[in-house]
């Protein structure tokens, strides 16, 4: 079985004969950007983490298709219920169609989303970039704001309000105008800290680069609820806390945020 096999060149280099005379033809039937040449490989099938070539070299895929294919090529179990599927329809616009299993997939991950309050509800978008976007409309549409603070070094997507916020600009030139109110921060990445920094150091800086943001251009808080009820703002402080919880900033020390007046929130992380 190839998902057992060991990648293997049998064509002595890549691309074989049969993948170069198909990368031929994709060069002169789609646009350039979509004709990358560092992988000149060419699939014929997979299963697991194995790709097989349409010349017969195989490869164990470090790609996955990008993150999506994290239980493999060729899952036994995908594949009977994608053969199910097909035999009764493969596409309906839900909007208009209702069908059960865009349902009973929201009704899942309603019920295993680690997100804040008691009820849940799912929609599914078409890309990263697509789902991106509407996050935002949401949030602008609930809280009222208009701003968005966005990191250093990260992707969102290559559509027009995602290309702003896309860190590497090689994807946005020739591209804007771009929407306003965006803020670039610089992600805390511990390993490209200023050179000699101690890890407690490194976050203080950290700190104070995000801080500076808000006090140059944002403001002292940054609303993420609006909601009656409840206090409207989350502080600095606790915007960071939750980042910190979430992402890589490893620890939480409240005590380095005690002496600014935006921090007398300071509680459970909320977003």
């Amino acid at each position: 079985m190839l998902r057992e096999a060991l990648p293997e060149i049998v064509t002595g280099s890549v691309p074989g004969p049969k993948a170069a005379e198909l990368l031929k033809r994709r060069d002169a039937a789609i646009p350039k950007a979509m004709c990358g040449t560092t992988y000149p490989i060419c699939m014929g099938r997979g299963e697991g983490a194995m790709l097989e070539d349409v010349d017969g070299n195989r490869f164990l895929d470090w790609i996955g298709g990008v993150g999506v294919l994290n239980i493999g090529y060729s899952n036994p179990e995908v594949v009977e219920a994608v053969k199910a599927q097909a035999d009764k329809y493969f596409h309906g616009i839900f909007n208009v169609y209702v069908h059960e299993g865009y349902v009973k997939l929201a009704e899942m991950f309603d019920e295993t989303l680690p997100c804040r309050g008691e009820k849940m509800k799912t929609y599914f978008a078409n890309s990263g970039a697509e789902a991106d976007e509407n996050a935002i409309k949401i949030a602008k549409a609930y809280t009222g704001r208009n701003n968005i603070i966005c990191f250093s070094g990260a992707f969102h997507g290559r559509t027009n309000l995602t290309m702003a916020l896309t860190a590497k600009k090689a994807y946005a030139l020739g591209m804007g105008p771009f929407p306003a109110g965006i803020y670039r921060a610089e992600f805390p990445y511990l390993y490209r800290a200023p050179k000699g920094y101690t890890e407690e150091e490194a976050i203080d800086y950290y700190i104070e680069k995000f801080l500076k943001l808000f006090d140059l251009f944002v403001g002292d808080s940054l609303d993420l609820h609006g909601k009656p009820g409840r206090v409207g703002k989350i502080s600095v402080a606790e915007f960071l806390c939750c980042f910190r919880h979430t992402s890589v900033l490893c620890r939480c020390h409240l005590s380095v945020y005690s002496d600014h007046p935006c921090r007398k929130f300071i509680g459970s992380p909320v977003i």
